[in-house]
């Protein structure tokens, strides 16, 4: 009795484990977790086509569109973007839990445009470098790739125009950018999204 009973739950056993394996994310394939680079970092889009940005429900553009972020408009003369929460990147592509639309001129309440799981092309997002060193890879110890300093023309991090972003990992981000002329491509961290000024 007791050798059939500890069969049972031996068969049980294995067939919970094969389940639950069957339908584990990296199983069935699942675009949200399979191959993605956790990280915490906010940006901007600069999207400033009349239809705005596309949230994809998956890291690619042939993936169901959720939801189109509003286009950046100007303000004093300087474009705005919509300001997104990323959570993680995969293959150029970056996912969002959050969108928000900041009022930095007015009063008015920030208004929340998305929230969730989305995912938008990194050719699409901006944001501000505050450290002057872009590195090879995602470390302080890594080979130095740029110093972001200007003496002629007075500026640091901030003048690096960003292109685009290609990936992220905890606090640090890929980017590709001009400063002053030269085109470089390399590793940040202790980026912002704040488009009217330094971040501290």
């Amino acid at each position: 009795m007791q050798q059939r009973t500890a069969f049972r739950c031996c068969r049980r056993a294995i067939g919970v484990a094969a389940i639950l394996c069957l339908t584990s994310p990296a199983a069935l394939g699942d675009t949200e977790t399979a191959d993605v680079v956790p990280c915490t970092i906010s940006a901007w889009s600069k999207d400033d086509r009349p239809h705005g940005l596309t949230v994809h429900e998956g890291p690619g553009i042939g993936t169901p569109v959720l939801a189109t972020l509003p286009p950046s408009k100007r303000f004093d003369g300087s474009p705005i973007g919509t300001e997104v929460s990323i959570a993680g990147s995969r293959n150029g592509w970056f996912l969002i839990r959050e969108a928000v639309v900041v009022d930095y001129y007015r009063s008015d309440p920030s208004t929340v445009v998305f929230e969730g799981r989305g995912w938008v092309n990194g050719d699409k997002l901006a944001l501000l470098l505050n450290h002057r060193t872009l590195y090879a890879k995602p470390s302080a110890n890594a080979e130095e790739v740029a110093d972001l300093y200007s003496a002629s023309a007075r500026s640091g991090p901030d003048g690096f125009v960003v292109d685009r972003l290609h990936a992220c990992t905890g606090s640090w981000v890929d980017v590709e950018g001009q400063f002053f002329g030269a085109k470089l491509r390399g590793w940040s961290v202790g980026t912002c999204s704040n488009q009217v000024t330094t971040c501290p």
